[in-house]
């Protein structure tokens, strides 16, 4: 069997999607938490969503990172 993935930008409708996918790869609640004030307060950042067959299976998010002496 052959599956249909596709990695893509992640949209504003696919956020419930991805918080249960967090929440059930992770068993619990703090990294969709932490996604979700990551999305609040971080500008800019960039989010991929990773499907099969139309199904959420997971996602990457990535932010802007300060490194001192860098």
């Amino acid at each position: 069997m052959k599956l249909n993935s596709t990695i893509r930008l992640e949209r504003v409708a696919d956020w419930p999607r991805t918080k249960i996918v967090l929440d059930s790869s992770f068993g619990g609640l703090a990294e969709s938490e932490l996604e979700s004030r990551v999305r609040r307060e971080e500008d800019p950042y960039v989010a991929l969503l990773a499907e099969e067959d139309g199904t959420c299976v997971g996602m990457i998010m990535f932010t802007h990172v300060m490194i001192p002496g860098v």
